[in-house]
């Protein structure tokens, strides 16, 4: 009789062992999912900000029309936290178009670790309209001063676009 008690025994320990194991990796795969979601979250929080940066970028900034080009303004860090274990970066493109006054915002926001590995990426794309810049804001006279005239500028409805 003990010996069949002790049988049941080392069979219910090593079910239980099964079934705990098994728990276990489904908890940790849950964990990193959650993890991974939350930093593609950061990184678009991250994408928003190059986006907003930009913005400012354009209205109080010059972007004279004439020729099609793009300016990119690279590995912004300045929204890193130190003594983690990431690196959080954005990065801004701002396209200029050959006349008018729209302009054509890019913004990423990447997550290094240490070593800088990239974790996760999110891109998101906007354009801006009503960019006037045709005389000197205090003066009232050209050259213009790299200030958007009537700060009227306005990011275009329906516009913003994950890429």
């Amino acid at each position: 009789m003990k010996g069949q008690l002790l049988v049941f025994v080392l069979f219910f320990l090593v079910l239980v062992g099964i079934l705990a194991g098994g728990v276990v990796r489904m908890w940790e795969s849950g964990v990193q999912i959650s993890s991974s979601q939350e930093l593609g979250s950061q990184a678009l929080y991250l994408a928003q900000a190059g986006i907003e940066r930009a913005k400012i970028e354009v209205f109080y900034g010059y972007w004279p029309t004439g020729s099609e080009y793009t300016t990119t303004i690279n590995n912004q860090s300045d929204l890193d936290i130190s003594g983690d274990n990431y690196q959080f970066r954005y990065d801004m493109e701002i396209t200029t178009p050959d006349s008018g006054n729209t302009r054509t915002i890019r913004a990423t926001g990447r997550i290094l670790d240490l070593a800088n590995n990239e974790i996760v990426r999110r891109r998101i794309e906007i354009a801006v309209d009503d960019i006037q810049d045709l005389v000197d804001n205090v003066t009232g006279l050209p050259p213009p001063d790299g200030i958007d005239d009537d700060l009227l500028g306005t990011q275009i409805v329906w516009s913003w676009v994950e890429i």
